[in-house]
């Protein structure tokens, strides 16, 4: 077990993870980890969150709507949309891993 490193809880000002503290100048700290992520990668992630906002509208919507048969209609084609977004977010996956193996294929690890 190496000695000289301690173990440090990151401040309320921080997102409230743990990371080691050593002597050397590399930042390890969530702020810092953001940074590791290609432009590619972060508009995949960031499409990501809005497809999963979206599907996370479309079932509150449905869930409204169950039992009322006036809106058989509505629920249709939410239920249609919320099949459309897992499709593009199974796409998304799938670009997402892609941006990920090209920014190790950059970085020499693949």
């Amino acid at each position: 077990m190496e000695t000289g490193m301690e173990l440090k809880m990151a401040g309320a000002s921080e997102c409230g993870c743990c990371h080691m503290n050593t002597d050397v100048t590399v930042e390890d700290s969530c702020s810092a980890r953001s940074r590791i992520f290609t432009e590619r990668e972060l508009d995949v992630l960031r499409r990501i969150r809005e497809h999963g906002e979206r599907a996370k509208d479309l079932r509150m919507r449905i869930e409204r709507v169950n039992g009322h048969s006036e809106s058989l209609t509505l629920k249709k084609s939410a239920l249609d949309e919320l099949e459309r977004l897992r499709l593009e977010r199974a796409a998304l996956e799938d670009e997402r891993l892609a941006a990920a193996h090209e920014r190790m294929r950059w970085l020499g690890h693949a």
